[in-house]
C-alpha cells in the first residue's frame, strides 16, 4: 500500500485541516508527504455539506436553548442545572434515530457536546442576563461558520476536481458491505479515477465505519482501491 502513490481523499481529510480538530496534526503531517492527491466535485459539495448540516444544527441549538428560557423560570440559583437539563433534553428528541440531519448518530451528538462545551460560558451569561436572542453567541457561531468555509474553500481550491458518473448498482453493493450512501459515492468516484489513469489508488480516510468495510469493499473494487488512515503513512 505505501508504494501506491495515488491518493483519494475523504471529506474529513479536508474539513480535519479546517476545524482544526483532534485529527489535525496527523492530517498536517500527511499532507507534508510525496503523494499524488485526489478529490471529486463530490468532495467538494459534501465537504460544504457537512458544514452547512454543522450550522444547522447550531441554530437549531439555538432555537431550543430560547425557547427553554421562555417556557422555564429559571432561577440563578439553578443554572448549571438548566445547562446540562437543556443538552439532556434536547438530545433526547433523537435517541431513537441513527441518522441526524443527515450525519452519523454519535457525529450529531459530539456536534451538540462540543457545542456547549465550547460556548458553555456563553450560554450561561445569557441566562443571567435573561438574552432570550442569545445576541453574542449567535453573532459568534456566524463569524465560526463563516471561517470554516473560508478555510475549506482555500484547501479545496489547491485540488483538481474531476467527475464521473456514479454507478448505482456499485454503490447499493458498498452499501450492502457498511459503507454509508454518501461515503459510497465518494468511494465509487475514487474507484472511477482509477479506471481512468489505469492506476491503484488509496482511499486516505479518518471514518472507522470505512476502514471496518475496506476488505469487503476493496474485492468489489477488483483490489483497484485499498483504504487506509493517513497515520499509517506516518509511521513506515
Amino acid at each position: 500500500m505505501l508504494s501506491i502513490e495515488n491518493h483519494f481523499l475523504d471529506t474529513n481529510m479536508i474539513l480535519s485541516i479546517a476545524f482544526k480538530d483532534s485529527n489535525f496534526n496527523e492530517c498536517r503531517e500527511y499532507y507534508q508527504l510525496e503523494y499524488k492527491r485526489h478529490i471529486s466535485y463530490n468532495v467538494k459539495d459534501e465537504t460544504l455539506g457537512v458544514i452547512e448540516r454543522m450550522r444547522l444544527i447550531s441554530s437549531n441549538v439555538l432555537k431550543y436553548i430560547k425557547d427553554y428560557m421562555s417556557s422555564k423560570n429559571i432561577n440563578l440559583s439553578d443554572l448549571d442545572y438548566h445547562m446540562q437539563n437543556i443538552k439532556r433534553s434536547y438530545l433526547n428528541q433523537f435517541q431513537d434515530e441513527s441518522y441526524v440531519f443527515d450525519l452519523k448518530k454519535d457525529k450529531f451528538v459530539q456536534i451538540v457536546e462540543d457545542l456547549f462545551i465550547e460556548y458553555y460560558d456563553e450560554i450561561r451569561n445569557a441566562m443571567i442576563s435573561d438574552d432570550i436572542e442569545l445576541e453574542s453567541l449567535s453573532l459568534k457561531l456566524r463569524k465560526v461558520f463563516k471561517g470554516y468555509n473560508e478555510s475549506v474553500s482555500r484547501c479545496l481550491h489547491s485540488f483538481e476536481k474531476f467527475y464521473f458518473d456514479n454507478d448505482p448498482d456499485l454503490i447499493d453493493q458498498l452499501i450492502s458491505v457498511g459503507i454509508h450512501e454518501k461515503d459510497a459515492i465518494l468511494v465509487d468516484d475514487c474507484y472511477n479515477k482509477s479506471k481512468d489513469i489505469s492506476e491503484k489508488f488509496v482511499f486516505v480516510t479518518q471514518d472507522n465505519g470505512i476502514i471496518r468495510c475496506s476488505q469487503d469493499a476493496s474485492e468489489l473494487l477488483d483490489s483497484r482501491v485499498l483504504f487506509s488512515k493517513p497515520i499509517l503513512f506516518l509511521n513506515n
